[in-house]
């Protein structure tokens, strides 16, 4: 398969995952600050010295002062046990720790990706938008004009004894345009109560396809899109989909194509870094097409309030790292500071007339990402196609009602009910 060189450049060399790394690498990478720590392991192993010593010091005491010392002994073996076995679990968690991080590490250095490793940062997409304690996790990224970035994620829910933490995976590619809100549900990663997304999407924006592709995925986009997305989701496209992407949730949001599994997928394996790669080969091979992508809708408003054609769409909308304020996922705004106000004629709703530029997933602004860009790499907007941007009716789906929990919840409450008044009797 053709490589587009704008995410890529050359083969994947996956063999340092599994092989032998130079010591020069070794040391340099311990000097990164990407190498974990091991203060816990050796907070463990001091205890164990620590309550060894002091056994032995004050056991010898003891027995001087003709004082039983055999609860005191067996406390003292109880604790030098439990410390070193800490110790030792410590140790080996951070040896698996280093081994991998300094691996992903040599493994970006030999493909031309940058290794990040762990971040907090807000993103966009629907996955980044629940639970507490989120993380990104062993997470690499291009240093191309296309960025794409490859992480684990983590969130909690529940408090207490229900505290529960959910690993995710994820891909996430930038487009050279702005697209609906879109998301694919992969039918074959479904659990028993249906779809395993982060959040529920009203069933009414759910879109059928031809041929086979509704036996994978199911389709949901903006109501009134639905000819945008038949735009985009053309057979060779939905093929390709199909033979490289079943097993992933797909989410199209702003200028970004997020790729969602409910595990974590960067690792130590060539064979899953092979599969990642193939998935976004595939899609890339066919987005020049989604990139000549306009709303009509965006002149549209622009003629409602007295705008000219090019001011509707001064920019598009907030869309970056920082993701969207207060993790709004209904189309709220976020502050961008590249935001250059449109020339807006007379009285404009705000929602209308603040239409940041588009940050990038990587804590940069456009203006900031334009900088570090070779100059015409990134082709300018298109006079003939028309600005680029989403009106306000595409830009995010509507959340619907997990009626599955809903229901269970219902029935658990009234069995409780039940029970209880036959108990009464």
């Amino acid at each position: 398969m053709t490589r587009d060189e704008r995410w890529a450049r050359g083969p994947l060399h996956p063999e340092i995952l599994t092989g032998t790394i130079s010591p020069q690498w070794v040391a340099e990478f311990k000097q990164t600050p990407y190498a974990p720590t091991n203060a816990t392991a050796w907070w463990a192993l001091g205890a164990f010295f620590f309550l060894g010593f002091g056994g032995l010091i004050v056991g010898g005491a003891l027995s001087r002062g003709h004082a039983s010392a055999n609860g005191l002994g067996a406390g003292v073996v109880m604790g030098l046990v439990g410390a070193l076995l800490a110790g030792l679990v410590a140790w080996y968690t951070y040896r698996m720790r280093f081994d991998q991080a300094m691996r992903l590490w040599a493994f970006a250095r030999a493909n031309d990706l940058t290794y990040v490793g762990r971040h907090t940062d807000k993103y966009n997409g629907m996955l980044f938008d629940v639970g507490g304690g989120r993380l990104h996790t062993s997470v690499l990224r291009t240093n191309t004009v296309r960025p794409v970035e490859f992480g684990n994620y983590q969130y909690t829910t529940g408090s207490g004894k229900s505290q529960q933490t959910h690993h995710w995976g994820y891909v996430a590619v930038r487009l050279e345009n702005l697209l609906p809100h879109i998301v694919l549900d992969a039918e074959g990663n479904n659990g028993f109560f249906g779809s395993n997304l982060p959040i529920r999407i009203d069933r009414d924006q759910h879109l059928s396809l031809e041929g086979d592709f509704d036996r994978y995925f199911r389709l949901y986009c903006p109501q009134g899109y639905e000819r945008d997305a038949l735009y985009l989701f053309t057979p060779d496209v939905m093929v390709r989909f199909i033979d490289n992407a079943a097993e992933l949730d797909v989410e199209i949001i702003d200028d970004w194509v997020y790729f969602y599994a409910k595990n974590p997928l960067v690792g130590l394996d060539p064979r899953m870094w092979a599969w990642l790669y193939s998935v976004v080969d595939s899609f890339l091979v066919k987005v020049d097409q989604w990139e000549r992508w306009r709303d009509d809708r965006l002149r549209l408003e622009a003629e409602q309030y007295g705008a000219g054609y090019g001011g509707a769409a001064g920019g598009g909308y907030g869309a970056g790292a920082g993701g969207l304020a207060g993790g709004d996922f209904s189309g709220g705004q976020v502050s961008d500071p590249g935001y250059a106000p449109a020339p807006f004629a007379g009285s404009v709703p705000p929602a209308a007339a603040y239409q940041p530029n588009v940050g990038a997933a990587m804590g940069m602004t456009v203006a900031q990402a334009a900088h570090m860009v070779p100059p015409g790499t990134r082709p300018p907007n298109n006079p003939y196609l028309g600005p680029k941007g989403v009106a306000m009716g595409g830009r995010r789906l509507r959340r619907g009602v997990p009626w599955a929990s809903v229901i269970v919840i219902a029935t658990m409450i009234i069995c409780w009910i039940f029970f209880q008044t036959m108990i009464l009797r």
